[in-house]
């Protein structure tokens, strides 16, 4: 697997955006990082939670294994909820990350269409932007994938309303 060089994102925006936007594209690179890093900690947690009782562990057996148990049960199953909405929530603002660093790299705040996004940077609104061709196409497909979807509505659900009932 490919691993994203950091410094040398960095020092690529330095050269074309400037000092400044460097230093924002950097910042939210490293969230992304540690987002990514975090989501696995919670993922390798359901896993080791629900290792017994799940025999081919995927996430989506370990998901139907969360949703389909007893309620009331407060042992490892529960606390495989909670590693399993960490991982949801850890997972979540990685997208809003990434479209700040596509909005600083690109200093898309400079253009007055894209100013007034300054404030509320997210990627639903990024990806209606003017970007190269290869990064719109890239942010589009992931505004439009199905399962990063199901984070979104699972994350801002059990963010706004209320955990998700999996009884």
């Amino acid at each position: 697997m490919q691993r994203w060089d950091l410094f040398a994102l960095r020092d690529g925006v330095e050269r074309v955006s400037g000092k400044d936007a460097s230093a924002q594209v950097y910042r939210f690179a490293v969230s992304v990082a540690k987002r990514v890093s975090f989501a696995k900690y919670h993922y390798s947690e359901v896993r080791r939670l629900l290792a017994n009782r799940v025999e081919e562990m995927t996430s989506l057996t370990a998901m139907k294994y969360i949703f389909e148990r007893d309620a009331s049960d407060n042992g490892p199953e529960n606390q495989a909820i909670a590693a399993m909405t960490a991982f949801f929530q850890s997972l979540h603002p990685i997208e809003d990350h990434l479209a700040h660093a596509i909005y600083y790299g690109l200093n898309l705040g400079a253009t007055p269409a894209y100013k007034k996004w300054e404030e509320k940077i997210y990627l639903s609104n990024v990806k209606d932007a003017s970007l190269p061709a290869d990064l719109a196409a890239l942010v589009k497909a992931m505004w439009a994938d199905e399962e990063l979807k199901y984070v979104r509505d699972f994350a801002n659900h059990t963010k706004h309303r209320n955990i998700v009932d999996m009884g």
